[in-house]
């Protein structure tokens, strides 16, 4: 592949729209089909992208937020409502002090926006790596220029972490001497921006996200808000999804609209101020930026992942200066490994969120054997991907995975169905009526609707990329 390659967003997603789902005199599987489908339903259902701009805009000071606000930051599901009602008291939402009205019943719901950020990075870095190894050329510069957009929306949510902690500085500690970062790398985020009037955009009733539920950007520094902004969890999805950019993308510069661009580079510098932003506090506790030093309300205590952390940067950006300590070596080999594992296998707690966070760290920072890794996944339920991801990510040999394990993920994605995921389109026993499969138990909370399907997708590009086709 030559140093640059040529990216211009309106001549290539134009060629990209004319080309047919299926090349004549080409076969193309079943499965190759319901890729095409499921990402086309992405793309026209899930998220807004600023093809021809840079993802992030101008700071609008009126509105308080970026121009580009919630581009290229895939909504999690949406559903309808059961009647057309006052939006703003549907009880999953935190949008209840609201009095906004719609006639509309059909919502979108951006729910932990920077981990499905980190998905949608592994979508796009495994999809790119699947078009590059077949040679398709268009298709995957298409998708370079897509995931720079994806990484501009992480630079655009971190920045957006310094304007509030300017505003509030303001309004609570105007004696404080706060030098911001604008640069959308200081390893302060907030989950996601998407604004209100993305029901324009879609033509729907409501928008659920943290900064459409709130009278103020300040409320993320609030009691209330405090939740929406960075924690572990977000971490060790947004690190799987960088460590796939490393695994996939050459560490040299490509044109995109015409600026030499390293999507490698992008991700170092990411994963960099993030793991180091942890690792700022003897006991790896996540803070707001000064002044507000207090604790951020949820995943703040990150000293059980700090080292594994720290092990992922080790394979995103070889030759950093963080140190991990000897407390954080400690925590993880009993709190994470030692306890996770007896929580996964003996004491029935399968449904636990915290056994996905484990594993992706497992996979990002190739943390455990793989073996242990493996066994781990097969024992808990919708863990199965994990395997992949490892071997995938740090080039173990296929014959690591036996014969029914690969006959397991083809029935997994084969049963998925072509219009979807999630409790609108499969019953409520079906392995696909996740919003995200690989991380969530419950479903869809008991609400009927549709998942975003990159739960299938990155599962069928791992599936093809290293042997399982």
């Amino acid at each position: 592949m030559p140093s640059y390659l040529r990216i211009s967003g309106t001549l290539v997603w134009m060629v990209f729209l004319m080309l047919p789902l299926q090349v004549p005199g080409q076969s193309q599987s079943a499965l190759d089909n319901k890729y095409d489908i499921y990402r086309e339903r992405f793309l026209r259902e899930f998220i807004r992208i600023d093809w021809q701009g840079d993802g992030i805009g101008e700071y609008l000071e009126e509105d308080g937020h970026y121009e580009k606000a919630g581009y290229s930051l895939p909504a999690s599901y949406y559903f309808k409502l059961n009647k057309a009602r006052n939006f703003w008291e549907f009880d999953a939402s935190n949008c209840k002090n609201n009095n906004e009205v719609t006639t509309d019943p059909d919502v979108k719901k951006w729910a932990d926006g920077t981990l499905h950020l980190g998905f949608y990075w592994t979508l796009l870095a495994t999809e790119y790596a699947w078009y590059d190894q077949n040679g398709d050329s268009i298709k995957a510069m298409r998708t370079a220029h897509e995931l720079y957009l994806a990484l501009q929306a992480y630079r655009r949510l971190d920045m957006m972490g310094q304007r509030i902690a300017v505003m509030w500085n303001e309004k609570n500690a105007p004696e404080c001497e706060y030098s911001p970062l604008y640069t959308g790398y200081s390893g302060f985020f907030v989950r996601d921006d998407v604004p209100r009037d993305f029901t324009e955009h879609w033509g729907i009733g409501g928008v659920i996200s943290s900064l459409a539920c709130r009278e103020t950007p300040i409320k993320f520094f609030e009691e209330e808000g405090a939740r929406n902004v960075v924690s572990h969890d977000q971490i060790a999805w947004l690190l799987v999804g960088l460590s796939s950019i490393k695994r996939a993308f050459p560490d040299e510069k490509i044109l995109i609209n015409d600026q030499p661009i390293n999507l490698q580079a992008e991700a170092r510098k990411i994963a960099y101020r993030m793991v180091k932003y942890v690792h700022q506090k003897p006991l790896r506790s996540i803070r707001f930026p000064e002044c507000r030093k207090k604790k951020v309300q949820t995943g703040g205590d990150s000293f059980v992942y700090a080292f594994a952390m720290r092990r992922a940067l080790d394979y995103i950006a070889p030759g950093h200066d963080i140190k991990s300590s000897l407390l954080d070596l400690i925590s993880w080999e009993i709190i994470a490994e030692d306890l996770g594992v007896i929580v996964a296998r003996w004491l029935g707690l399968a449904k636990n969120d915290n056994i996905a966070m484990y594993l992706s760290y497992c996979a990002s920072g190739d943390m455990e054997s793989f073996k242990g890794v493996y066994r781990m996944s097969m024992k808990v339920s919708q863990k199965e991907i994990f395997p992949m991801l490892k071997l995938w990510l740090h080039g173990y040999e296929t014959d690591r995975l036996p014969e029914d394990y690969w006959k397991h993920i083809r029935g997994l994605l084969t049963a998925a169905p072509e219009k979807g995921t999630g409790l609108d389109v499969v019953s409520k026993d079906s392995e696909w009526r996740f919003d995200n499969r690989w991380r969530a138990h419950e479903g869809l909370k008991g609400k009927n609707g549709y998942g975003n399907g990159m739960d299938f997708m990155v599962a069928y590009n791992l599936f093809r990329l290293i042997g399982g086709e």
